[in-house]
């Protein structure tokens, strides 16, 4: 057999066994691991909550959640039939390419609420910035590896390395993301007093409103992930984001 054909074949075997774990919603929280504790606050300043009107807190919060639904489809993997290396390498290229813009766009959709008076606001959106940062990055290098991977003669190591690396930043990505974003629910919440009970402080109607849209949103991507996890024991990290500020505004709805 020609070298380059077997050269060819062993390759191909090795990429179709790495398109696994290329495509394998790696952007995810492993639910074995120690669940994620919601940082404490000793001290909550006035300035953290600002004031904002209930549209405002209605408007901020619709601008995140439809950065995050933008933000679930960059974690799916598109079904790909390709039979050759070279084909296999070019997929996942444009995809890589185009999660990428995706990233990038998002990223600047969510510098201006960086800026925004309320602490808790400008705090999640930072968040969220830098773990859009740690996306773009890992992309980026992956594409450039991409760029120079030649099917027939590549290292194999190297490549398995490299899509290793990929998924490994992109979960530390996601993992910060989901850390960083979880206090935004202390918008919702009006501080009491010392000695006094805290309470929310938007109305019902401005909490059905953002249920519903959470709902409209993901709806259908909550029942799809919950099969995925009982199939895998993981949940898809911006999921578990979105699915927690609904639980706190409405609990009895899990």
């Amino acid at each position: 057999m020609n070298k380059n054909i077997l050269l060819g074949l062993v390759g191909l075997g090795v990429l179709i066994l790495a398109l696994g774990a290329f495509f394998a919603k790696d952007l995810l929280i492993n639910q074995k691991e120690e669940p994620l504790e919601t940082a404490q606050v000793e001290e909550v300043n006035d300035d953290m909550n600002s004031p904002m009107t209930e549209e405002e807190i209605l408007n901020v919060t619709n601008d995140l959640l439809n950065i995050y639904y933008r933000l679930y489809y960059v974690t799916q993997s598109e079904e790909d039939n390709s039979t050759t290396e070279s084909e296999l390498i070019m997929s996942w290229m444009s995809e890589t390419m185009r999660d990428k813009n995706e990233i990038e766009n998002l990223m600047a959709r969510t510098e201006p609420l960086t800026q925004h008076p309320n602490q808790v606001v400008a705090t999640t959106a930072m968040a969220l910035y830098v773990s859009l940062q740690q996306l773009y990055v890992s992309h980026d290098n992956f594409i450039t590896y991409l760029r120079g991977v030649d099917p027939y003669y590549s290292d194999l190591a190297e490549f398995q390395y490299q899509v290793s690396l990929f998924n490994t930043e992109n979960k530390e990505a996601f993992l910060n993301f989901a850390e960083g974003v979880a206090l935004y629910p202390y918008v919702f919440i009006e501080f009491g007093e010392e000695g006094e009970d805290n309470s929310i402080r938007v109305s019902g109607e401005t909490q059905d409103a953002i249920v519903a849209e959470i709902d409209r949103l993901f709806g259908d991507i909550f029942i799809e992930n919950e099969k995925w996890h009982e199939e895998t024991g993981n949940t898809n990290a911006v999921v578990m984001v979105v699915q927690s500020y609904r639980d706190f505004l409405k609990p009895s709805n899990n």
